[in-house]
């Protein structure tokens, strides 16, 4: 029952996270924040899941990042917590990598955080479904996974709002690796 319920109130959370988006009335913080900590809490917070399923988790923060940042942490969490759950959730076995890192485009600098999974990958024909409301990759009577196609839509348009972006490379069979950049 609890598991169920958690389930829920994440889907609640999603839908009125994207109908806020949808009206205009998302706000996003500009706060001062440290960038390790924020990760670090989301791991310790899915690491007994995905040891639960026998995978290792590893986390690497780039040493010559800031050491504070401004944005909006608990939306950046948000981020964070979707792909890595994701991640756990279709990863059998293997690993799943953070890494965070500063990325210089000309003379931008921008933070990039890449979530690297051991899954099945993505087929090169179902990548432009990814970030799409309610678009899952694994549907019918047969589906293997749990969700409801939001988790990837609101990272995506969380992120924009943030003036940052989202990515994905896989290949089917090796894993994916999601990359968003702010």
């Amino acid at each position: 029952m609890k598991s169920s319920a958690h389930d829920l109130l994440r889907l609640i959370n999603s839908l009125l996270d994207l109908s806020k988006i949808e009206a205009g009335k998302m706000e996003i913080d500009d706060l001062e924040f440290e960038i390790e900590p924020t990760i670090e809490s989301v791991i310790s917070l899915l690491a007994p899941t995905a040891r639960a399923k026998g995978l290792d988790i590893a986390c690497y923060v780039d040493p010559r990042l800031p050491r504070q940042m401004r944005g909006d942490p608990h939306r950046l969490k948000q981020v964070i917590t979707n792909l890595i759950g994701n991640s756990i959730k279709f990863t059998e076995s293997g690993c799943i990598s953070v890494k965070a890192h500063l990325h210089r485009s000309g003379s931008a600098r921008n933070l990039k955080i890449s979530v690297t999974d051991t899954g099945p990958g993505i087929p090169a024909d179902k990548m432009g479904l990814l970030f799409g409301r309610f678009n899952q990759l694994d549907v019918g009577r047969t589906r293997k996974y749990d969700g409801t196609g939001l988790g990837l839509a609101l990272c995506k348009e969380l992120l924009q709002l943030m003036k940052g972006s989202i990515v994905c490379e896989s290949v089917e069979g090796e894993g994916s690796t999601f990359q968003a950049t702010l």
